[in-house]
């Protein structure tokens, strides 16, 4: 778990159960994979970026361009 806000590595804490992340702002949570999928050896992310701007009716945007990221080492 870690803030949004290009926090820089500060403030990233593991945590094992999710009341740990309740009723959490501006937080980040990702599931640590022990045996990730490799392209060349590198770990890589993907990011699709969507905003809810209404749960009844739920209404979803998703913006049409994603952004993928490759450790360098």
């Amino acid at each position: 778990m870690k803030p949004t806000n290009q926090a820089c590595g500060r403030g990233i804490k593991m945590v094992t159960k999710d009341t740990d992340i309740r009723n959490r702002r501006d937080t980040l949570v990702s599931e640590y994979i022990s045996n990730p999928h490799l392209i060349n050896n590198f770990k890589y992310d993907l990011r699709i970026y969507i905003v809810v701007t209404s749960y009844d009716p739920l209404r979803i945007y998703m913006f049409q361009e994603g952004l993928t990221r490759f450790a360098t080492y």
